[in-house]
């Protein structure tokens, strides 16, 4: 799988469109079809900045590693809450504490619906 493929799957995931995802970390908005037209390899820069954003590792965007327990919907979850200040970053880690404390107890039945 090449990196564009990689790229492709993790928007895909999150249903976002490769236009979209250009334009959010400020390129041009064919960036990613033209890297694969015409098959170039993406910089380091690029890479890195697809990597924070979707929050998985430059290796595995790479194919070096693989990150097969790294779901579309934490790759989300990781994005949107490093953007939070740190003190609704903490709210969050409570609601989620108080959730899985829920789930461990049998309180809550886990969601599979793909309505994220």
């Amino acid at each position: 799988m090449t990196t564009f493929e990689r790229i492709k799957e993790l928007a895909d995931g999150q249903k976002i469109g490769l236009k979209s995802l250009a334009s959010a970390l400020g390129f041009s908005e064919n960036y990613f079809y033209n890297m694969k037209n015409t098959k170039s390899s993406p910089s380091v820069e690029v890479v890195t900045k697809v990597a924070d954003y979707f929050g998985v590792t430059v290796d595995s965007l790479l194919g070096r590693e693989e990150n097969d327990d790294i779901t579309p919907e934490y790759s989300t979850l990781k994005r949107r809450a490093k953007n939070l200040s740190q003190a609704d970053q903490r709210r969050l880690l409570k609601i989620m504490e108080l959730t899985f404390t829920d789930l461990d107890n049998g309180k809550l039945e886990e969601d599979e619906s793909e309505d994220f």
